[in-house]
């Protein structure tokens, strides 16, 4: 989630590449979605409520060799980031993520 002139944006990069350059693929975002002014408070507590901040950095499934890669950064309005990122491993409250993604007609990962 960015801070923007009119309000905070949250952004989707997907790639079918392992190899991606992140900043290349910011500066093309597949997705920019600006929500709904009266939703985003709804959507911080359904965020929050997946525990995001409690999970560990790095889930990685050692056992498989391809697969999905996943990565989510949160910056705060105090400007702290969390960075959190699995390889075919998932944190505790994955599926209430995205489930919480769907509600607000997000992109679905997997």
């Amino acid at each position: 989630m960015h801070e923007q002139k009119f309000g905070k944006i949250l952004r989707h990069v997907a790639s079918d590449s392992h190899y991606i350059d992140i900043k290349s693929e910011l500066a093309d975002c597949n997705i920019s979605i600006i929500p709904i002014v009266h939703k985003w408070a709804e959507f911080n507590k359904d965020l929050l409520r997946c525990y995001f901040i409690d999970w560990k950095s790095c889930y990685i499934n050692q056992n498989v060799l391809d697969g999905t890669q996943w990565e989510l950064n949160v910056t705060f309005d105090n400007g702290t980031t969390i960075k959190r990122y699995g390889s075919n491993a998932y944190p505790p409250h994955w599926e209430k993520l995205i489930a919480a993604f769907h509600k607000y007609g997000l992109p679905i990962i997997r």
